[in-house]
């Protein structure tokens, strides 16, 4: 089965499972998603339900790994409007 989502998408999965296993592993992994996504919308300035790179680039400073995702492969993901949480989820 192919996958619609970008390489960088994977990378991106990766880095927050690996943080997940390290500080979040007498949680569900549902639990740590939620988590995420409410950190995210928590410190954005919009309405709209999405979340932005900014927001992103936020939380993976907050947990140490800003160095280890390029700016261009977060643009990849990240582009325009930002995602939706339900795709955020999906990256998470």
């Amino acid at each position: 089965m192919f996958s619609t989502q970008p390489p960088a998408a994977d990378r991106l999965r990766y880095i927050f499972e690996e943080y997940r296993q390290q500080n979040y592993s007498q949680e569900l992994p549902s639990r740590f998603r939620k988590e995420m996504v409410e950190a995210m919308l928590r410190r954005s300035q919009r309405s709209d339900s999405r979340i932005h790179l900014a927001e992103v680039e936020r939380v993976l400073t907050n947990i140490g790994a800003s160095d280890k995702i390029s700016q261009d492969e977060l643009l990849e993901i990240f582009h325009g409007d930002g995602v939706d949480v339900k795709q955020m989820i999906m990256y998470l």
